[in-house]
C-alpha cells in the first residue's frame, strides 16, 4: 500500500516538471544537430542533399525535399 501512495505522490509532484525538462532536451539537441551540420564541408552536405541555409530547418525539423521550382522524375523517387 505504502509503494502504491508512493509512486502515485511522484507522478504527481514531478510532472511538472517534465514539460521543460523536455522543451530543454529538445533545444539541446537542435543545437547538437546544427552543430554538427555546420562543421561539415559544402560537399558533405550536397552528398546529403541539402545546403548550408537548409541547416536550421532541418535541426527543427521543416525541412521539406522538394522546392516548388524542382522538377522531380517520379521514377527515381527513393533511388536518388
Amino acid at each position: 500500500m505504502t509503494t502504491i501512495v508512493a509512486n502515485t505522490f511522484n507522478a504527481i509532484s514531478f510532472d511538472w516538471l517534465r514539460t521543460p525538462i523536455t522543451a530543454i532536451q529538445k533545444r539541446m539537441e537542435r543545437r547538437k544537430t546544427i552543430r554538427q551540420l555546420s562543421a561539415l564541408s559544402d560537399r558533405d552536405l550536397n552528398d546529403m542533399g541539402i545546403t548550408r541555409g537548409d541547416i536550421y530547418s532541418v535541426a527543427h525539423g521543416t525541412f521539406h525535399r522538394e522546392h516548388p521550382n524542382t522538377k522531380v522524375n517520379r521514377n527515381l523517387q527513393g533511388w536518388v
